[in-house]
């Protein structure tokens, strides 16, 4: 009996484990790791190019004394940004407009320099940005009269003409001679003087076709008159100091009846 419960006992040990490991649960199987959720990348903000910027003003050459509008044109840039105009001119007198796109400027002064510069800058964008801009406009100073003499001898009036030879060699402009007849010159007085004076003038090359003549009328005494006017200017006028109607012609002599031989 005790050689078969010694052999039994380690039979009922291994069936004893046996069922105590058949009664563990097997280990859990390794899971993979959950994934962590990306953080949303914050917004990037929107780089806007620096906006176009450019003057638009007359296309043709002003009068001094000309109202002389001016507008300030942008294309890009950043849409939210609003813009301030800060204009400066050169010449003349910014009459209203100051802070906006659009000005207008009295010219008054500007024929002195024969243009206008009108300034703006753009204040709003970035340091980075050109938003300044300028435009030129041509400004024809008023005619002015240089001179103004009675008759001379010859050799004076071509001095006098000389001096015009002498200037428009050296500026564009054109010469405008005024003439007045005196209250008892002949019928035509003033006509052939003038026409003495361009005939002059014209033996130098590009010189006649500048030079205008105007019978002005009548004053007490001869009088001529010397304007220079700026291309784009306007011509001076006359200013006679006696009625046409109050003068009197003085008569040819009469002619000698010539002798038949």
């Amino acid at each position: 009996m005790k050689k078969h419960s010694i052999a039994i006992l380690p039979m009922m040990l291994v069936l004893c484990c046996s069922a105590v490991l058949a009664q563990t649960p097997p280990p859990p199987k390794p899971q993979p790791p959950t994934p962590q959720a990306t953080p949303p990348k914050p917004p990037q903000p929107i780089n806007y190019p620096c906006p176009q910027l450019n003057i638009q003003g007359p296309n043709r050459p002003m009068r001094d004394g000309d109202k002389i509008g001016f507008a300030a044109n942008i294309g890009g840039g950043d849409p939210n940004i609003r813009p301030v105009f800060n204009w400066a001119i050169s010449n003349g007198v910014l009459e209203n407009g100051q802070g906006t796109r659009n000005i207008v400027v009295d010219s008054t002064g500007a024929g002195n320099d024969r243009q206008l510069i009108a300034d703006v800058t753009v204040l709003g964008y970035s340091y980075e940005c050109n938003t300044r801009a300028s435009v030129t406009v041509p400004v024809a100073a008023p005619a002015k009269k240089v001179d103004e003499f009675g008759d001379l001898p010859a050799k004076d009036e071509a001095g006098k003409l000389d001096s015009i030879v002498s200037y428009l060699s050296q500026a564009p402009d054109r010469i405008y001679l005024i003439g007045y007849a005196g209250r008892t010159n002949v019928r035509g007085y003033t006509a052939d003087v003038l026409r003495r004076m361009k005939t002059y003038l014209a033996k130098s090359p590009g010189i006649g076709e500048r030079v205008a003549a105007i019978d002005g009328g009548f004053r007490e005494q001869p009088s001529y008159e010397i304007w220079v006017v700026p291309i784009g200017a306007e011509g001076p006028r006359a200013t006679p100091t006696v009625d046409r109607k109050d003068i009197v012609f003085p008569k040819p002599p009469p002619r000698t009846p010539t002798k038949k031989p």
